[in-house]
């Protein structure tokens, strides 16, 4: 028994340190009445005419810790604030779906209160309360060194239905699309990806590449045939002979073929490929090629 004395009087004074911290008189002034609604024992619901433009404040106390004193100070010198509230907001939602957030600001006294007419309330906020059925929920986030209050319920606000027609509720529509487009499910994306280029057989091109390598060489086997050649033809006396243009000629055709062939398999890009055929094969092979035309004929 006198283990359970112990921790509920640990229990009630860690309950009145807390309470000590903790926000007090929340209150709610809205529609036509002129007194505070006390928010300290729930959340209120209240009804507002639409076309009646109605204050709605919200206000409540927060007094933090006192410092504690140092030894050099007197116990009559004054109680200072240990610590201001990092954030203080409260945030109007519908279902949870639809959001506004304002900030709250407190006066001198620790009183922090937010003020709102009824006609200034976001057109969303409005519209879906009304299109749903549901009300516009107003929730408390507050944060100090000594305590956090995060998403607690304060009240709700419902319109009544009768006094929003149906025109009424068309023109708030205008802004409210674009709130629905932005926090509605977007659509799946599927992406199409192409099938690879189709290509042709490599034993079908190998064929082709022997093909044009036969004819090369039965082209330059008939310009040997159709030419009286002589020992003056054929000839190193000179700096580069004809033996020597027609081997480079032949190895020029050959590595054209080569860099088609290794572009096929994939063994170098368009840009190597290029490089190759312009560069390294093309030009030489011409000149070595006009060089042994004209020595032969």
């Amino acid at each position: 028994m006198q283990l359970l004395s112990w921790i509920y009087t640990v229990f009630v004074a860690v309950s009145m340190l807390n309470s000590a911290n903790a926000i007090t008189n929340p209150q709610l002034l809205a529609g036509t009445s002129k007194q505070f609604l006390d928010l300290s024992q729930g959340p209120q619901k209240i009804t507002l005419d639409y076309n009646t433009n109605d204050l709605l404040k919200f206000q409540f106390e927060y007094i933090p810790s006192p410092a504690p004193k140092t030894n050099d100070e007197q116990e009559d010198a004054p109680i200072v604030a240990n610590t201001k509230p990092q954030h203080a907001s409260l945030v109007l939602s519908v279902d949870n779906k639809i959001e506004q957030p304002y900030m709250i600001k407190s006066s001198k006294d620790n009183v922090y209160s937010w003020l709102l007419q009824s006609s200034q309330l976001p057109n969303p906020l409005v519209y879906y309360s009304t299109k749903w059925g549901k009300p516009i929920s107003g929730k408390l986030y507050f944060k100090s060194a000594e305590e956090a209050i995060v998403n607690e319920l304060f009240f709700e606000i419902e319109f009544d239905k009768t006094t929003i027609s149906d025109q009424t509720l068309s023109s708030l529509i205008v802004e409210a699309p674009e709130q629905e487009k932005k926090n509605s499910v977007k659509p799946e994306i599927i992406h199409q990806f192409h099938a690879p280029p189709k290509q042709a057989n490599k034993f079908i091109v190998s064929i082709f590449i022997v093909a044009v390598l036969l004819g090369a060489l039965f082209t330059l086997v008939s310009w040997f045939a159709a030419i009286d050649f002589s020992k003056n033809h054929i000839t190193l006396r000179k700096q580069c002979g004809t033996l020597v243009y027609l081997a480079g000629f032949l190895v020029g055709i050959l590595g054209l073929e080569f860099s088609f062939f290794q572009y096929y398999l994939g063994n170098n890009d368009i840009f190597r490929t290029l490089y190759n055929v312009f560069v390294l094969f093309t030009l030489p092979t011409m000149y070595a090629g006009a060089k042994l035309l004209k020595r032969l004929y």
